[in-house]
This record gives structure tokens, sequence and C-alpha cells, in this order.
């Protein structure tokens, strides 16, 4: 019963964090320049790129909380000369059907709800999210969806857990709920691999490869959805 309630508490947690970041990010900008109005606009006109900022500290809190439960963190993430050619080719395999799932949902989704304005966003923003954006959110949300979580929860049946984590992973998507659907899809097929493998490297890889891979799309001009 504890760990049920441990599980539901980070996932909260997790949801909570993303749909107040915006407020969070406002704050610290109040109390860096005193008021609001005396914030740069370049400063204002790039707060996207602080973005992983957040997912940064999820992987924090991971490592704390793993580390409380006496988890070696290495052996965890089993990234290894001996598996990782097998690993880079299952992880572009989740690449390639995230990328898909997620633009086939967005494409489907778009006439009823918000899409982010990806075409208005500057040149430097698609190459950060293609580059830096994709390996903070790759590493850091592994650890904490289907390492922190699934330690947490390892007691229950593997499907129950591969399902409660792909929950809690598409609940951290909520501040843009058009990502929920598709992002549940994935974090479907992320703890199935990382059940099977019994490491983190091959989710971190396709995760990785799926986040720069939708940056890749926009910076190659292919039509997005909404536009």
């Amino acid at each position: 019963m504890r760990r049920l309630f441990e599980f539901i508490l980070f996932s909260a947690f997790a949801a909570l964090l993303m749909l107040y970041s915006g407020p969070i990010i406002l704050a610290s900008l109040s109390a860096v320049y005193g008021d609001m109005a005396n914030v740069p606009p370049t400063v204002l006109g790039n707060l996207m790129l602080v973005s992983p900022i957040f997912p940064l500290l999820l992987g924090l809190v991971a490592i704390a909380r793993l580390k409380v439960a006496g988890v070696a963190i290495r052996p965890l993430l089993g990234f290894s000369r001996r598996t990782i050619a097998s690993d880079l080719a299952l992880g572009a395999g989740i690449a390639v059907l995230g990328l898909a799932t997620a633009m086939i949902s967005l494409f489907v989704l778009a006439p009823y709800m918000a899409v982010p304005p990806f075409a208005q966003f500057p040149l430097h923003a698609h190459i950060f999210f293609a580059t830096i954006g994709a390996v903070v959110p790759g590493v850091c949300e592994e650890l904490y969806f289907r390492g922190m979580l699934f330690k947490i929860g390892a007691p229950a049946p593997r499907w129950l857990l591969i399902t409660g984590s792909a929950v809690a992973f598409a609940l951290w998507h909520i501040g843009n709920p058009i990502y929920l659907a598709h992002t549940f899809v994935l974090g479907l097929l992320l703890g199935i691999v990382v059940a099977k493998r019994q490491r983190l490297a091959p989710a971190i890889i396709g995760h990785t490869l799926a986040n720069a891979g939708f940056g890749l799309w926009i910076l190659a001009g292919l039509p997005l959805p909404g536009s």
C-alpha cells in the first residue's frame, strides 16, 4: 500500500510540475528582475529554451530516490559495449514508431485541440530541441518514469506497472493536452522494452531519437499539424 501511495505521489508531482511550469518560470523571473516589466525582451523571447530544466529536475529527484533505495544508477542505465549495438537498433526502431505515432495523433487531433505553434518557433529553438532539448528529457524522463517508478512499483504485476508508468508519463505532458494520446502510447512502448531488457539504455536511446526526430522533422520543413 505504501508503494502504491508513493507511485501515485511521484506521478502527481510530475504532472503538477509540468502544469505549473509557466507560473514557476514567471515567478522566477519576477524574483530575479524585481518585476516582469523589467525582464529583457530577449529573455522573454527565449523562455522555451529553459524547458529542459523541468525534466532535469525529475532526473535529479529520480537519482536521489533511487540512491535512498540503494539502487545503483549505472547498472540501471545499462549502457555497455556488449549491448550498445542492439540497444541502438532497438532504440532507432522505438524512435521511428514513436515519431510516426506522434505525427499521426497530432494530425488527427489538430482539428479538435490546440496545437503548439511549431512553425512560429525560431530556427535556433528547433535546433535546440533537436539536440540538448532531446537528450535531457530522453535521459531524465526515463530515469524517472521507467527507472524510479518501476522500482517503486516493482511488486505490482508487470502489465499494471507498464500501464501506470505510461499514464504518469502522459500526464507529465498535460501542459499540451494534444500530446496525451501519443505520449501514452510511447510510454507503453518504452515500458515494455524496459520490462523486457531490464535496463534503461534502449528506452533512453529511443526516447532521445524520437525527440530529436521531431525537431528534425520541423527543420526539414515537412508538413506540420495545425498549419
